[in-house]
């Protein structure tokens, strides 16, 4: 008798990093852009590449403001981002999925553009 084997789509399940190193990135991530004082931690998305952006709102009941760094991708004029949860399992009842259902004053901050090299300043003064 044969082994049956499924079809070979190609599409294996990707392995994931450990939720401590997921976790830990995220940490050093937003220590650098804070102590870069935001020069270093954000990049505009490209062709073939999501970027990063930082998203600031206040808390629906604490009244503080609260600042995330998300991957986005951009569509025309719009900025769009996933909701997850560093690929881990979503919680139940969301909270912060059901905070941003609902209608919120946000600002984001994106990287810069590329700065024009010295040569182009100089031609330009």
């Amino acid at each position: 008798m044969t082994e049956k084997r499924a079809p070979d789509t190609g599409h294996d399940k990707p392995r994931l990093p450990p939720r401590w190193f997921v976790r830990s990135a995220w940490y050093v991530h937003r220590g650098l852009y804070r102590a870069t004082r935001g020069r270093v931690g954000l990049w505009r998305p490209k062709a073939d590449r999501w970027g990063t952006l930082r998203l600031t709102t206040v808390g629906r009941r604490s009244g503080q403001s609260r600042s995330v760094i998300l991957g986005y991708v951009q569509d025309g004029g719009n900025l769009v981002t996933l909701a997850m949860n560093g690929w881990a399992d979503g919680e139940p009842a969301c909270e912060k999925c059901k905070a941003a259902r609902r209608k919120v004053d946000a600002t984001t901050r994106l990287a810069k553009k590329q700065n024009a090299t010295a040569d182009q300043q100089r031609s330009a003064a």
